[in-house]
């Protein structure tokens, strides 16, 4: 997680920036107050009630004595907070704030009254208080606001309370940023019925109770803050629609703990070496949570009641998570159970990281899910070529071979990328999952130490597209080259080919010229054959003639004959009667 280090001058400039973002408006330029440490009295009092509206009263090192009440408009500035010491004796709230538009910085502000209401600075029923770089210590409460609306609690430490470090009650759009909280006896931060304020980047450890602690709130955003040592890390009571964030929260009883809460988003946080890393009590229900990483938790979650656990094809990472990832796409092939109601359909096989890159008064959100360590994010926008570079160093790795999950805003640096490890090209997976917006890649290579860089370059796109343009030149003229050795050994056949045809066409010629002869041959012997048979058909004619000739001289013959025979047939008949007449004629 983050650490803050600010230099004075820093400093200075971030309250100044706080000013301006939350509305608080200077009058005037006022005059200038100088304090001094004095043997007796109230000199930083003193100076208040003989200040204007838009003074500043800068107090000079040493111990004051006194309870400090400021209700005027003003800033009271020490000269550092190691020497400049406010005490309030034991009595009452060491500095209380009545006005509006009031700062204080660089002041040790130490031993309040042991009364409910008494703090190190209580800041009552007013707003645009900017309270920054002070060590705030031994008091009851450190700092309280309470009815108080668009105040800046930023880069203070506060610790040894005898209750709270920092406590809102009913106080909304405040910030509470950069702060230091430690040993405080019950809470570090404790916000009831305070909606829309802003948690971010304190670091918190070993305070008593909570760490962060909501009750009765909502709209609260708690982020990128650093939370160990407690018996629970952030609690949420009673809580609606906020978002937990981007935290790291290390060796609690309970690092997340929500009950009653519902609609609230846990997103990106990094919990570690708890008894239990989430725990989602009775009501806690319809909670959105990924992105998380549970590491060496003695139980990663647990819920009872029914919430979701993934987002947009993304889930957790469990730190007892043990399936593969044969897609090869950072998601896990198979669901997390958390128990049988609640399931992360897509488990991360990797830590999730959160990385935002500032260009051109834009800040963008890069996301990483690797299992190695992503640092050291970094972008760089060349004018002069145009060159959009990502760069980030990867360390470790689950095993021989590691991966990364990265989603980029395209507004940021569009597509195609040359991803570049340690300066050798290694070839990226666009995931189905990009859109018109985000581009989501996948990596790997192998475990270690590396520097990843990534280019998306207007001329090595167009180098890249040369290059792909000339490998399918080169591919379609080796076909081409293919093709015409080809056509060459057809072109060899061909020619082999119409030599055995012009031998063909010899001897078929050759075949043409003696069947001609003998084609000449055969119509003269036609010729005589048709001569032949003209005289064979004139001579069957004359035989035929003939045959018929004889046929009718044979037929008469016959005729001849056969009428001889009657009539021959007939005398004999007529013989033997006429002789016996005859002999009857004698007789």
């Amino acid at each position: 997680m983050r650490k803050v280090w600010i230099s004075s001058l820093v400093l200075e400039l971030l309250i100044m920036l706080f000013l301006a973002s939350y509305g608080v408006t200077a009058e005037a330029e006022g005059a200038t107050i100088h304090v001094y440490p004095t043997s007796g009295g109230s000199p930083i009092q003193d100076a208040i009630d003989n200040a204007s509206s838009g003074d500043m009263i800068l107090v000079h090192k040493g111990i004051y004595y006194e309870n400090v009440v400021i209700y005027k408009s003003l800033s009271l500035i020490g000269d550092d907070p190691s020497s400049t010491v406010i005490d309030g004796n034991r009595t009452g709230s060491t500095v209380s704030i009545m006005a509006g538009n009031v700062s204080v910085s660089r002041f040790t502000i130490m031993n309040s009254g042991p009364q409910i209401f008494d703090c190190g600075i209580s800041i009552d029923y007013t707003s645009d208080a900017v309270i920054s770089s002070n060590v705030i210590t031994s008091n009851n409460d450190g700092i309280s606001l309470r009815y108080s609306a668009n105040c800046v609690l930023a880069n203070n430490t506060v610790n040894s309370s005898d209750n709270d470090g920092v406590s809102l009650y009913y106080s909304g759009n405040n910030t509470l940023s950069g702060n230091t909280l430690y040993l405080n006896e019950i809470h570090g931060m404790n916000l009831q019925y305070s909606s829309d304020n802003i948690i971010s980047f304190n670091t918190l450890r070993s305070n008593e109770n909570y760490g962060i602690n909501l009750q009765r709130s909502s709209n609260d955003m708690v982020t990128q803050n650093t939370i160990s040592i407690s018996q629970n890390g952030i609690a949420l009571y009673y809580c609606t629609n906020s978002t937990l964030s981007g935290n790291g929260v290390s060796s609690c009883s309970q690092g997340i703990r929500l009950h009653t809460s519902s609609f609230n988003t846990i997103i990106g946080n990094t919990l570690t070496s708890n008894a239990l890393g989430l725990s989602l009590l009775i009501g806690a229900t319809n909670n959105t949570v990924y992105h998380n990483n549970f590491n060496n938790n003695m139980l990663d979650a647990r819920s009872y009641s029914v919430n979701l656990w993934d987002n947009e094809g993304e889930g957790n990472r469990w730190g007892d998570y043990a399936e593969p990832d044969l897609d090869a796409d950072g998601i896990g092939d198979v669901s997390y159970f958390v128990d049988a109601a609640n399931e992360d359909k897509y488990p991360l096989m990797g830590s999730f990281f959160q990385h935002d890159i500032g260009s051109k008064g834009t800040i963008y959100s890069l996301t990483t899910i690797s299992d190695s360590l992503v640092t050291g994010m970094n972008f760089a926008n060349q004018t002069e070529t145009g060159d959009k570079i990502l760069h980030f160093n990867v360390t470790g790795g689950a095993g021989s071979i590691a991966f990364c999950r990265l989603l980029i805003p395209i507004e940021l640096t569009e597509p195609p990328y040359i991803i570049l490890c340690d300066g050798e090209e290694i070839i990226p997976k666009t995931l189905t999952s990009s859109n018109q917006t985000h581009v989501r890649l996948y990596f790997s290579y192998r475990s270690g130490s590396h520097a990843i860089t990534i280019v998306s370059s207007k001329m090595m796109n167009s180098y890249k597209e040369l290059l792909d343009r000339y490998s399918k030149l080169q591919a379609e003229f080796s076909l081409f080259n293919e093709t015409y050795n080809d056509m060459l050994t057809d072109y060899g056949n061909l020619l082999s080919d119409r030599d055995k045809l012009r031998i063909d066409f010899a001897e078929l010629n050759a075949t043409h010229y003696a069947l001609l002869g003998n084609y000449s041959q055969l119509q003269e012997e036609l010729t005589n054959f048709s001569k032949s048979d003209q005289k064979h058909q004139l001579e069957y004619l004359d035989q035929v003639q003939n045959a018929r000739s004889l046929g009718y001289m044979f037929a008469a013959a016959t005729a001849i004959l056969i009428t001889t025979l009657i009539y021959l047939s007939k005398n004999v008949r007529a013989s033997p009667s006429r002789r016996i007449a005859k002999l009857k004629d004698e007789a």
